[in-house]
């Protein structure tokens, strides 16, 4: 089980650029402005699909530490 946030930039736009979770030893967090904490959950897929439901944005992977989810969703 990990800890996971999602980091919200108050300077990006949502249908542009979506928010992205994050573990919480991702190393793109000590940089966020501003972040939520979403929970602890088994996997990132779990992660991602809570704050899509409980948040207005639209939400996805951190390319660099849920690269192992992101590459099972695609099937690899």
């Amino acid at each position: 089980m990990d800890y996971y946030y999602l980091i919200q930039n108050s300077d990006r736009t949502p249908d542009i650029a979506p928010e992205e979770v994050h573990r919480q030893e991702c190393r793109c967090l000590k940089n966020a402005t501003h972040s939520i904490y979403l929970g602890c959950f088994s996997s990132s897929h779990d992660a991602v699909e809570h704050a899509r439901r409980i948040y207005p944005f639209r939400a996805e992977l951190c390319p660099e530490c849920c690269a192992p989810a992101l590459t099972e969703s695609m099937g690899a």
